[in-house]
């Protein structure tokens, strides 16, 4: 008994000390401040504060210092029985110049990601796919979007896409080229001090391709370019090859690009390079009618050992002496280069838009090698084809191709179950 009033008269004046201490500091209540009451505290504080971000960041709700946007880009409603999507994710997929079925796959995996696809250009959208250059067509649109509203074109990246501007932008591992009558005399200089040099003669905006006698281009022609021939190309199966990347362009200032791995396309000249014959340009051109790198005998080897596309390159020209890792160090080099040469025409174009971050591109850089492993830059084309309908074995490249991008550039961030199918509980 004498113990237990011992214990509450020690308590009573611990208690009284923490009153005056309390009061001495100002204090509004008296507590007894040990460590694993502090612990105790700064873990429900952090616990709090979690779910107090996760719920901003499920609704959309950034702070930046003291400005809060908010943007109604995923605003849902949720019940028990049934949910309802009061604000539905649209894209525009504008084909003006060629068929819907073209653009399937990109159908499919914006679909597949919970958006409405439609083609009127009348309709609200927030993901604008252009198949076309847009900004001269939508023009008054482009200029004018809103904060949420992205586009699949660049502004200004026809300096690197338009063939004349691609070659003779002097980006590392392009073939010398030349563009009448400006360069007129760079080209008689050139062919003196190379001889033995044979050229291609390329329209500026179309397919049409010649192998041509250097005393017999047109040195006043405007409506197209030279560029030098390689004559020793690396041959796989006796046959010149070309291989495409497929790069993905989230921002040009400051300048931001990936390299998809893994998925790429490889193509092969319909007949064997030797005997070259000029006039045969399926020789030495990889045209419409070109072989596709599952028609190959050295890449079937791999292939059938379950490798994928790059793995199966990689050893294919690996096994003629080739370094992959050099080849895509090269890689790297050419397709960074080729945007430091243009890249202030760029900006300058994209300075003509109030929001940067609108607008991203997914482009294919074509390459060769010669036979002494050495990189050649062919071209980067606008808008990469990405239909299976000639090559139904090339569909799940391009659909891969199409998600990473969307991952890449944030449209796939939420995905969404079929809202009308099924029942759906708690956040996406």
């Amino acid at each position: 008994m004498g113990r237990v009033k011992s214990r509450k008269r020690e308590r009573i004046i611990r208690d009284a000390q923490n009153v005056l201490l309390c009061k001495k500091h100002e204090l509004p209540i008296a507590y007894e401040w040990n460590l694993p009451k502090i612990l105790c505290a700064i873990s429900i504080l952090t616990i709090l504060a979690s779910q107090f971000w996760t719920f901003f960041a499920r609704n959309g709700i950034f702070i930046f210092g003291l400005e809060l946007e908010r943007e109604n880009f995923h605003n849902y409603s949720y019940s028990n029985d049934n949910v309802n999507k009061t604000d539905e994710l649209t894209v525009l997929v504008h084909h003006p110049k060629v068929d819907a079925v073209h653009l399937q796959h990109v159908r499919n995996v914006f679909e597949r990601f919970g958006y409405k696809v439609t083609d009127d250009v009348n309709a609200e959208w927030d993901v604008l796919w252009s198949h076309d250059f847009p900004f001269i067509s939508m023009a008054d649109i482009l200029e004018n979007l809103k904060p949420h509203q992205v586009v699949n074109k660049m502004p200004g990246h026809s300096y690197i896409t338009l063939k004349v501007n691609f070659v003779t932008s002097g980006a590392l591992f392009i073939p010398p080229a030349f563009q009448f009558p400006q360069d007129r005399e760079k080209f008689i200089q050139f062919r003196k001090e190379n001889p033995k040099s044979q050229f291609l003669v390329k329209d500026n905006r179309h397919r049409s391709i010649k192998l041509v006698p250097s005393n017999k281009i047109n040195l006043e022609s405007s409506e197209s370019f030279v560029q030098e021939f390689i004559p020793n190309p690396l041959l796989i199966d006796g046959r010149k090859f070309e291989f495409g990347i497929f790069v993905v362009v989230t921002s040009i200032y400051p300048l931001r690009l990936y390299r998809i791995q893994g998925d790429m396309i490889i193509r092969y000249s319909r007949y064997p390079y030797y005997p070259l014959d000029a006039n045969n340009l399926s020789q030495y051109v990889i045209s419409d009618d070109c072989l596709q790198y599952w028609e190959s005998v050295e890449m079937k080897k791999y292939l059938k050992l379950s490798f994928s596309i790059q793995e199966s390159f990689e050893a294919t020209i690996e096994s003629v002496g080739a370094d992959p890792r050099a080849v895509w160090e090269q890689v790297d080099k050419a397709i960074v280069s080729s945007y430091m040469a243009r890249e202030k025409y760029m900006i300058f174009e994209l300075s003509k838009y109030r929001n940067y971050r609108n607008f991203f591109e997914l482009i294919r850089f074509d390459f060769f090698l010669d036979d002494n492993f050495n990189l050649h830059a062919l071209e980067a084309n606008m808008s990469p084809n990405l239909s299976s309908m000639k090559y139904k074995q090339n569909a799940i490249i391009y659909e891969q191709v199409l998600q990473t991008l969307f991952s890449l550039v944030g449209i796939s961030t939420y995905l969404h179950p079929p809202f009308h199918k099924q029942k759906y509980y708690g956040f996406p």
